[in-house]
């Protein structure tokens, strides 16, 4: 069971209001701008969330790809990016992976 669900994933920013996502996404921009051997457009993030950092990171002209494997957290992400009238790059996606147990996947190591 996740605690990212229901009333947690509507008060997840809330809680998080004063994290600097800003300053996050613009670290990862510079990590990409300097480590990459080519120039990088896409960017799949994983547990996304709410999608600050998508958000963020769009707005820099990435194409992101993010998933959670909270419905209820990328619910609030979509609506997130629409109100912002932002998420035009950004594509969400439930990661059902991150649900199964690793008996249900077998031992892949």
């Amino acid at each position: 069971m996740s605690s990212y669900v229901g009333r947690h994933a509507e008060l997840y920013d809330i809680f998080y209001a004063d994290k600097p996502y800003g300053k996050e996404a613009a670290f990862v921009h510079q990590c990409l701008q300097h480590y990459s051997l080519g120039t990088t457009h896409r960017v799949l993030e994983l547990a996304c969330g709410t999608g600050s950092h998508a958000l963020a990171l769009e707005q820099k002209g990435y194409k992101i790809l993010a998933t959670d494997y909270s419905t209820d957290m990328l619910a609030c992400a979509r609506r997130k990016g629409a109100n912002r009238n932002l998420y035009r790059q950004v594509r969400a996606m439930v990661t059902e992976t991150f649900r199964q147990s690793e008996e249900e996947r077998g031992d892949e190591s």
